[in-house]
């Protein structure tokens, strides 16, 4: 996990980068060092015997720190390489490329309405399993799954401002 990083400290050196893109790196290689040992703590407390409730929400969140992990590397990448030719893979694409396209639209927006439709779908089986919320994470996974989609209705609703 760390090469990701090490290697946008790397571009820094190599592009010359500016004095803000290397504080922004730093920034971002710090808050990285703090998420993995967040990350090490919570696989630490599950590898103990613990209850499997207790297990199975910090899987979720280590999945999730993982994730994080991941993108604030590949964010620290774009910084440092830049947009030459040959940066790493592992770095965020521009987003230039999204020019007015209707096909592009209109994918969107079919995307868009599914994932609402999704929401509205996730706060029925949440009502659903209300009598279970005391005894089972059920209701927990439904809230998370609908905390999930509003993040990818508002992802959705990025790439829609830019595709117009």
């Amino acid at each position: 996990m760390k090469s990701t990083i090490e290697s946008a400290v790397q571009g820094l050196e190599q592009t010359g980068a500016s004095v803000e893109a290397r504080e922004v790196v730093k920034l971002l290689a710090r808050h990285s060092e703090e998420e993995e040992a967040l990350l090490e703590h919570c696989v630490r407390a599950i590898a103990e015997p613990s209850p499997p409730a207790l297990t199975f929400v910090v899987r979720l969140i280590v999945e999730d720190e993982r994730r994080h992990h991941r993108l604030l590397a590949e964010v620290a990448n774009s910084i440092a390489w830049g947009w030459i030719p040959g940066r790493p893979p592992d770095s965020v694409p521009e987003i230039l490329d999204l020019t007015h396209d209707p096909a592009l639209s209109e994918l969107t927006k079919d995307l868009l309405r599914r994932e609402r439709q999704d929401r509205k779908d996730l706060r029925r089986l949440r009502k659903a399993l209300g009598p279970y919320r005391k005894t089972t994470l059920w209701a927990l996974i439904m809230d998370i799954m609908a905390l999930d989609t509003t993040k990818h209705v508002h992802m959705l609703e990025f790439i829609a401002r830019r595709v117009r």
